[in-house]
């Protein structure tokens, strides 16, 4: 099993900490990602979410209906509205990390 890593928000409102190596990696270019990141894709982690927790604060939740017609819960910042992570109904046991909240993303693939 890996070290923890940690991330959190812009203002450091929230912070998390997840255990486990990622399940997978993408980079995730569908509309709604695009749309909430305002970038072309997002680098993303499927981490077990049994390893996942929140260390700090409270996340605020948008619940949408994704591309595939599964119901997607994104994850953000209510004060700075920073996407933290999303979860897809049909996969609870996976939580969908945006790397770029990590606080070292080194070891995502560039």
């Amino acid at each position: 099993m890996s070290q923890p890593r940690t991330g959190g928000c812009l203002c450091g409102a929230i912070r998390y900490e997840t255990v486990g190596d990622p399940v997978f990696t993408l980079r995730c270019h569908c509309r709604d990602c695009q749309r909430q990141s305002g970038a072309a894709h997002v680098p993303a982690a499927r981490m077990p979410s049994a390893g996942f927790r929140i260390l700090q604060g409270t996340p605020r939740q948008y619940v949408t209906q994704a591309d595939s017609g599964n119901e997607i819960v994104r994850v953000f910042c209510g004060d700075c509205g920073t996407p933290l992570y999303v979860q897809v109904a049909t996969r609870p046991d996976l939580v969908g990390l945006r790397v770029c909240t990590l606080d070292d993303p080194s070891w995502f693939p560039a």
